[in-house]
């Protein structure tokens, strides 16, 4: 039996929607780009309406999700993709941001000499403009001129791309699944490593951003986001870690997982390529449940899924 993932060295995974054709620019060049390396494998999910992929390579494998919801509940599919990865070492990486392959080696090294996540770059963000980011996707082979970029916000940016250990990452939670789509899951997962003592390290560069359309996120999304960040953030470390081993209150989404972790460890005892595992429509449900002394408000009974 031939093994898919011997040679490779890290995982790279892609939970996206389609929603532009930039978007889809962005990402074939993203893949384009990752693909010429040998030891990279990559992981997808599209869900959305529509499927748009149909790859033909041993080192990609593609699950498309019919998902009507109008938000792209990002931070499930991440922990989908995070556990049915083959690698012990996961890049989790959205479709617009580029990362020079010696950044991704240098922060690989670091996951494996000890650190749970790795930032693959230094907090800036060179921004490509719609004729930069065409070129690019004709021309993947050839990095844009590396400006020093500038920092989102003020601050040294944590969003768009991040190595982590896989079995690490999971100890503390993964993705954080009360939170959906774009907006704090990116400083959230920092700060509750951080609140751990995970190690946290980041990588020397800039991280490169193709261009697209941007669609405003509604209010009540921000502030519900907002909300479950600072329920982290008022929580204490002691609180956290218990939640987590018991997998309860703000963690108990970890519960719908340890069925297809069993089925997912079975295929990858046997070597078979599989597809990506999940769980059923009605698991999810399950765990969201309404309001109560032993229960937390997750995304599902807020109503935005």
């Amino acid at each position: 039996v031939k093994n898919y993932f011997m040679n490779h060295k890290i995982s790279i995974i892609f939970a996206i929607r389609i929603e532009s054709g930039a978007r889809m620019r962005n990402l074939i060049a993203n893949l384009r780009y990752l693909m010429q390396y040998e030891d990279v494998c990559i992981d997808i999910i599209e869900a959305g309406d529509k499927r748009h992929f149909d790859f033909h390579s041993e080192r990609i494998r593609y699950k498309f999700v019919k998902d009507h919801r109008p938000v792209l509940y990002r931070t499930y599919y991440i922990n989908a993709l995070l556990l049915n990865a083959k690698c012990s070492t996961i890049g989790i990486w959205d479709a617009d941001i580029i990362i020079p392959k010696e950044q991704i080696d240098r922060s690989i090294e670091a996951v494996k000499k000890g650190s749970t996540i790795v930032l693959p770059y230094n907090g800036n963000v060179r921004f490509l403009d719609r004729r930069e980011s065409d070129v690019f996707y004709r021309n993947y082979v050839r990095l844009p001129d590396s400006a020093a970029g500038y920092r989102i916000m003020r601050r040294p940016s944590v969003g768009g791309a991040l190595i982590v250990d896989k079995k690490k990452y999971w100890q503390i939670g993964g993705d954080n699944e009360n939170i959906i789509g774009w907006g704090f899951e990116d400083i959230e997962r920092i700060v509750r490593a951080e609140m751990l003592g995970a190690g946290i390290e980041r990588a020397d560069g800039v991280a490169f951003h193709l261009d697209h359309p941007v669609k405003d996120r509604p209010d009540s999304l921000t502030s519900y986001n907002r909300a479950r960040f600072l329920d982290i953030c008022r929580s204490s470390p002691e609180i956290l870690l218990e939640e987590i081993s018991a997998m309860k209150g703000k963690f108990q989404y970890m519960k719908k997982w340890v069925r297809v972790m069993d089925e997912i460890e079975r295929l990858h005892q046997a070597d078979i390529k599989n597809s990506i595992l999940c769980p059923e429509d009605k698991d999810i449900s399950a765990y969201f449940p309404v309001c109560g002394p032993d229960h937390y408000i997750g995304p599902q009974s807020a109503g935005f899924l």
